[in-house]
């Protein structure tokens, strides 16, 4: 599901950058986008192999 707004502003972010309580997360199948540059601090999901489930159940 994709959304028309942003969850946060730019500024927000800006705002938020040191806080311990927040953690910023990239999350995309092609993960070397995260090597090539990404938010100061922030973790990288691959879409696919880190949320989905591996496990897939056929129903007969």
């Amino acid at each position: 599901m994709s959304r028309e707004t942003a969850l946060v502003t730019t500024d927000w972010v800006i705002e938020n950058l040191k806080n311990p309580h927040v953690v910023f997360v990239e999350v995309d199948e092609d993960t070397t986008l995260y090597e090539q540059g990404h938010i100061e601090g922030a973790i990288t999901f691959h879409w696919r192999d880190d949320l989905q489930d591996g496990l897939v159940r056929d129903l007969v």
